[in-house]
């Protein structure tokens, strides 16, 4: 079964962000690099990352990961920082994707990801301040 899985053309969405150093090194897409050319090598990358100091397939706008997550994709990694509604970049501050407002774009019916969040706060489901919108991504 684990090999089925495995071989059975999954692709993996890599979502990083220049998080404290940026411009002189962008640990989040330094992360996805190392996770594209190391592990699952043979699945496919899509790679949205903010700066160009590494080749990406296109920018971390919420559409441009909707539309990814919609066609299918099997895992979903993104590095930088967090909320218990948003994943966001610190430098400059921008929300890459709010929970509350962008999921409404997902039809990505019986296409659900795995999805790591390499952040602070976005495993905060019972945080009543923002009623733990990050909690929709387990349904």
């Amino acid at each position: 079964m684990k090999t089925m899985i495995l071989n059975h053309g999954l692709k993996k969405l890599l979502v990083g962000v220049a998080t404290f150093s940026y411009p002189n090194f962008a640990e989040g897409e330094y992360f996805k690099e190392t996770i594209a050319n190391n592990y699952l090598t043979s699945f496919q990358n899509n790679k949205l990352y903010q700066t160009v100091l590494y080749q990406n397939t296109l920018d971390h706008t919420p559409s441009n990961i909707n539309n990814n997550l919609n066609s299918g994709f099997g895992f979903l990694n993104f590095a930088g920082h967090g909320s218990p509604i948003s994943l966001e970049n610190n430098n400059p501050f921008i929300i890459c994707y709010n929970v509350s407002s962008n999921m409404s774009g997902l039809n990505n019916e019986n296409k659900f990801p795995i999805i790591f969040s390499n952040t602070c706060s976005t495993g905060k489901f019972l945080w009543s301040r923002f009623n733990a919108k990050m909690f929709s991504f387990l349904f």
